[in-house]
């Protein structure tokens, strides 16, 4: 990621910052899933003018519990972008627009959702 602040795309921006984020792992499955809270953290950093410059996921797993970081390294080409607090509750934006019932995002239909 930091080879990411060193790239000549690093000049486009007025400052660059990060974002960690964590996403919980789900109950146990049987087939794969789309990750609609993930898509939704990303698509609601976009929509505030942020651009993602890069994006590490680092799993971690427990006794208790485990899931996933979510680092993402963001480029602001103004100040007042850079300035716009990342705000996001899960549980607000989801019931919104995000939820896992809802169909706005479109599912892949090559995976089987629960």
């Amino acid at each position: 990621m930091f080879n990411s602040l060193f790239k000549t795309k690093k000049n486009a921006y007025y400052k660059v910052k990060t974002y960690t984020y964590y996403i919980p792992s789900p109950p146990s499955r049987k087939t794969g899933y789309q990750e609609k809270e993930f898509d939704g953290l990303i698509e609601y950093i976009n929509s505030l003018g942020f651009e993602l410059i890069d994006l590490k996921i680092e799993s971690h797993s427990g006794e208790q519990r485990s899931g996933l970081w979510v680092i993402c390294l963001l480029g602001a080409k103004t100040e007042d972008i850079y300035k716009t607090p990342i705000l996001y509750d899960s549980n607000q934006i989801n019931k919104k627009t995000y939820s896992h019932s809802d169909n706005d995002i479109p599912l892949n239909a090559d995976i089987i959702h629960d």
